[in-house]
């Protein structure tokens, strides 16, 4: 996703913000990134569009051989390696003209560390 960012923001020093949140037994990650507004075209507005309907169409699986490689749909392949398991990816643009990417899957084990509780 950084890389992503690093390819696709239009800016040098783009500005990043991450966070993640344990909720049951689902693990939900979120990331927005600064876009430069010359970089968020209708172009690039059709390029995530197609992404997603890729995705939707279940062409995520060859995508990244074709295409060579949308971080996006390689991170889709990740997600989905067990068909069984119900994940979500959703990605776009904000109304601020921010870009997001939010991750959710189910987490088997997991430890959460507090400072100072050590």
């Amino acid at each position: 996703l950084l890389d992503n960012v690093r390819k696709h923001s239009g800016t040098d020093q783009p500005k990043v913000d991450i966070a993640a949140d344990v909720r049951g037994r689902r693990l939900q990650v979120t990331m927005r990134n600064e876009v430069d507004i010359a970089t968020r075209t209708v172009v690039g507005d059709e390029r995530v569009t197609r992404i997603r309907e890729m995705i939707a169409g279940g062409k995520f699986q060859t995508a990244t051989r074709s295409e060579g490689g949308t971080g996006l749909i390689k991170l889709q392949n990740i997600v989905r390696q067990d068909r069984q398991i119900d994940d979500n990816l959703t990605f776009g643009f904000s109304d601020d003209g921010w870009f997001f990417v939010r991750l959710e899957m189910p987490v088997t084990e997991f430890e959460v560390f507090v400072p100072g509780n050590v």
